[in-house]
């Protein structure tokens, strides 16, 4: 049996992939690969919407060392594999790129895959240039309105060129083969690499709508954060407010944008050694767009909104302190997890009994 691993990065389209794969299963068996299903996760991962894919359990094994359990979560899938006469097990999640980054982890995985009976495993890694994939993940992070002020964030929240050294290191002391890619933005670029040059495959027929995952700008994302900060109940109805807003009607930001560029590329610039070789072996994809080396003058920010983004505010307030929304936080907060923990409770019960 042969093992392919798509790992992330995250903001790589990892999602769209997955939906592609889980909406064309029956394309892939007949061309001898088995994309298992997603268990409790399979929902989101149909609808292109934000997953941790159909690889997270094994992802959380390894991560706490679990070989055994591992082991066996492998095996099972191997098997379905094999029933259905498919040579190859495909498995993606973004959360094995985090679990594999772990020091001694690649030799983990190496003994996990062994005693599951695989003979051969191919990692498919896609890396962004390096600002624009900071800019993009912060961006997807403080829309909770808990993850800071972007300066404060690169520097405490943001791990990812730790992470991919130390990825490095392990696949390039181990057996595993590594497709390293660089991203794209555009479906069919993504496509290629995921279909043709990495499953050896063309494309499946039946493609999907490329959803981008919405986000605020930076602007709106400063409001979010103030939100949490003194009334976290209502940060819904605010990023709810804002994400309807088209983005052709919101402000330019652009000296947010330009201080938050600046700020992260600075960060980054220590890495400058590891960049660069990371460059090199993305040469024949074109290679990075490096960060560059410079000062950052200190000014105070400058929110910028426009009249459409003012009516959002001006509506998410409203909403806010409305007593129909008060009860929907109710519901959301209290009452279905209390619910929930009943179940857990109850259910074992009536089973023993």
């Amino acid at each position: 049996m042969k093992l392919r691993l798509h790992v992330g990065t995250e903001k790589t389209g990892s999602s769209y992939l997955q939906k592609l794969c889980g909406k064309n299963r029956a394309f892939l068996q007949e061309h001898g690969i088995w994309f298992p299903d997603a268990g409790r996760f399979e929902r989101q991962l149909q609808k292109g919407s934000i997953s941790p894919g159909n690889a997270s359990d094994l992802a959380r094994f390894l991560e706490d060392s679990d070989w055994a359990t591992a082991s066996s979560w492998l095996a099972k899938r191997i098997r379905e594999a094999r029933d259905r006469d498919c040579k190859k097990l495909l498995l993606s999640s973004e959360l094995l790129f985090a679990a594999l980054s772990n020091e001694g982890a690649i030799r983990t995985l190496e003994g996990v895959v062994g005693d599951a009976g695989v003979s051969e495993v191919s990692c498919l890694l896609l890396v962004r240039d390096p600002v624009d994939h900071a800019l993009s993940l912060y961006k997807h992070r403080a829309k909770g309105g808990k993850s800071g002020a972007i300066e404060r964030w690169i520097d405490t929240g943001y791990s990812l060129p730790k992470q991919l050294a130390e990825f490095l290191r392990g696949i390039d002391c181990s057996t595993i083969r590594l497709q390293l890619r660089k991203y794209e933005k555009a479906s069919e670029l993504i496509e290629k690499i995921f279909f043709n040059d990495w499953l050896k495959v063309d494309p499946p027929p039946n493609l999907v709508e490329n959803l981008v995952n919405p986000s605020l700008s930076l602007s709106e994302l400063a409001v979010i954060r103030h939100i949490t900060s003194v009334r976290p109940k209502d940060q819904p109805a605010f990023y709810s407010s804002f994400l309807s807003v088209p983005v052709a009607d919101k402000a330019d930001d652009v000296g947010l944008k330009n201080t938050a560029f600046a700020t992260v590329e600075k960060y980054l610039y220590r890495y400058n050694e590891f960049w660069r070789k990371l460059d090199a072996r993305l040469a024949a994809d074109g290679g990075l767009k490096l960060p560059q080396e410079r000062d950052i003058a200190v000014v105070a920010p400058q929110y910028e909104f426009s009249e459409a983004q003012l009516r959002a505010l001006t509506r998410a307030h409203t909403v806010s302190m409305s007593f129909r929304y008060a009860v929907s936080h109710w519901v959301r907060s209290s009452l279905r997890p209390t619910i929930g923990r009943l179940i857990r409770r109850v259910v074992p019960t009536f089973r023993q009994s």
